[in-house]
């Protein structure tokens, strides 16, 4: 009695072993012929080629498939901070120079029309205008942009025509909401009279001015080189 119970005690600690070495061991297949053998063998009994190689090689095309997935993944990000940092370096720009959408002073009227989209030619030989609603993406906000160049053919001027009647904002919220907006892109306004707020950059002047309840005229120029009337 006592002699089967050894003999199945000693069947369990048999077959847990095996279990375990079943868990540890694993195939793989040999790099010179293709046959599956275990990782835990010593040699290929088929080719006589070496497993550690074959565990070598597995192992090595492991690190390069990694590598290939890594790679399209770090240059995705590389290109998104790229990106950032760009829109960032172009933004802090356009706010020390005060350029109306990257667009620089001085460049002749048929580059100036390249870049915009949607112009016509105004009633004045020198000026194209544009509209659009929802301004800067402000509900119900129009606005009517006028770009002027001087009679050497250099742009020098942004004048914007906005009114917001029919909004959901009051008039003198819109107003102030606007004029913060400037504030953050140029620094901190100045007010020549009740109405009017004046911002100014390394290269730019800006105008705002309150025309009427629902209408504000915002003039933008190259202080370097403004149209006759605001000289």
């Amino acid at each position: 009695m006592i002699l089967k119970i050894n003999i199945q005690i000693l069947r369990i600690k048999f077959q847990k072993k095996s279990k375990l070495k079943r868990r540890n061991m694993a195939l793989i297949k040999c790099i010179e012929c293709g046959n599956e053998i275990s990782n835990k063998a010593e040699v290929c009994p088929n080719c006589g080629c070496p497993v550690s190689d074959t565990v070598k090689e597995k192992n090595n095309k492991k690190k390069k498939m990694l590598i290939m997935i890594l790679i399209p993944i770090i240059s995705i990000i590389m290109i998104c901070c790229l990106v950032i940092g760009a829109s960032l370096i172009i933004k802090r720009y356009n706010t020390k120079t005060g350029y109306y959408n990257n667009l620089k002073w001085g460049i002749t009227s048929e580059r100036l029309e390249k870049k915009l989209k949607d112009v016509e030619k105004g009633s004045k030989d020198n000026c194209y205008i544009q509209t659009q609603s929802d301004y800067e993406g402000i509900t119900g906000l129009s606005a009517a942009i006028f770009y002027y160049w001087d009679d050497n053919n250099k742009f020098n001027q942004v004048s914007i025509l906005m009114t917001y009647k029919g909004t959901e904002l009051s008039n003198k919220v819109m107003l102030e909401k606007y004029v913060s907006q400037y504030d953050d892109r140029y620094g901190e306004h100045e007010c020549s009279n009740s109405y009017t707020y004046e911002w100014e950059t390394s290269k730019t002047k800006i105008e705002l001015i309150n025309v009427t309840g629902n209408v504000v005229s915002v003039k933008i120029y190259d202080k370097n080189n403004p149209k006759e009337e605001d000289k």
